[in-house]
């Protein structure tokens, strides 16, 4: 009877235990631990199915944007709603969200991480332009148009995982301004269809008005479905 008392005794100080050391040494940085924001801390605007995030006006560094407010769905973040509010680190997008305007997150220079939703249709003109700290950044699969210039200045930068229903013309073009990655100058890793690309930054862009192109069995799995 003894031992089975000491016994309890012991595995509940060693569940103690656990539980301080998860409530103490838990990832805060992550972004699943982030809690939905107050709907004041965004001005609204009417949109077809629900609202659009006008403007962030809050002061909280990271970001989980409320997927209702006031009973309508956020189904898109306008222009430049957080442009230049270089203080957020991390922001999560809900998943009733279709599209990112222009100049979303323009200027957001210390945003480490973004989570895009599954439900997300468009990437606007240089959305994500001068997030000069992100590193990764991964694509829904349900994206199916990334407008020019959306990754410009992110000098971070490092791999980006394309969604497989996009279409292409923004990755290579004339036009260095046009480029998705334009500025990207760490890009190095990219995952299309499946299958991971170790390639230069000179594939995605023009630098000194000279064009390089990408390796070919990148060009093959983009432009011939190879």
């Amino acid at each position: 009877m003894k031992k089975a008392i000491e016994s309890n005794s012991l595995i509940l100080a060693l569940l103690m235990a656990t539980l301080l050391l998860t409530a103490c040494g838990g990832d805060d940085a992550s972004p699943k631990n982030i809690p939905v924001n107050s709907a004041s801390d965004f001005e609204t605007s009417d949109r077809s199915g629900g609202v659009s995030i006008r403007r962030y006006i809050g002061d909280a560094t990271e970001v989980n944007i409320p997927s209702t407010i006031q009973g309508a769905y956020v189904v898109s973040i306008s222009d430049g709603a957080f442009e230049n509010r270089s203080a957020i680190t991390h922001i999560i997008i809900p998943d009733t969200v279709v599209s990112i305007g222009e100049q979303a997150f323009k200027g957001c220079s210390n945003l480490i991480s973004i989570t895009l939703p599954i439900s997300l249709k468009r990437i606007s003109h240089r959305a994500f332009a001068g997030c000069s700290s992100l590193n990764k950044i991964v694509i829904p699969n349900s994206v199916m148009s990334i407008e020019s210039g959306a990754f410009k200045d992110c000098t971070s930068l490092e791999s980006i995982n394309l969604s497989d229903n996009l279409t292409m013309e923004y990755l290579i073009t004339p036009q260095s301004d046009y480029s998705w990655f334009k500025g990207c100058e760490n890009l190095t890793n990219a995952v299309f269809q499946g299958v991971k690309y170790s390639i230069k930054l000179q594939a995605y862009t023009y630098r000194d008005d000279e064009f390089y192109e990408l390796p070919q069995e990148f060009y093959d799995a983009v432009f011939n479905n190879k």
